[in-house]
């Protein structure tokens, strides 16, 4: 058995890890955007990995790289999220009282 199916195996798992934490942590409006994208991918995958048509081999390579996108793609969402998270939280939220007293 070669290491590309491994590799698949490694990058279909992380699909599903990072769509898992993506609607825990943020919830299904947050994830459902790119659910929409992996899912169907992840599907296409492993269909073509059970499949013993050598014709396949170029749908998992196509997949396989549309897939890694799509991570990277909900990773920097998920960054980007955080990032505006901790932007609010630095935020002061001091109220000033402004008087005509001088």
């Amino acid at each position: 058995m070669n290491e590309k199916p491994h590799y698949i195996e490694a990058l279909l798992f992380q699909a599903e890890l990072s769509m898992r934490e993506a609607t825990l942590d943020f919830g299904m409006n947050f994830s459902a955007p790119h659910r929409f994208i992996i899912e169907p991918l992840v599907q296409s995958i492993r269909q073509a990995m059970a499949s013993d048509d050598e014709r396949l081999t170029e749908v998992l390579e196509s997949d396989s790289m549309k897939l890694r996108q799509a991570i990277v793609d909900l990773d920097k969402a998920v960054y980007d999220h955080n990032q505006m998270d901790e932007d609010n939280e630095d935020f002061d939220m001091t109220y000033f009282v402004v008087s005509d007293e001088e």
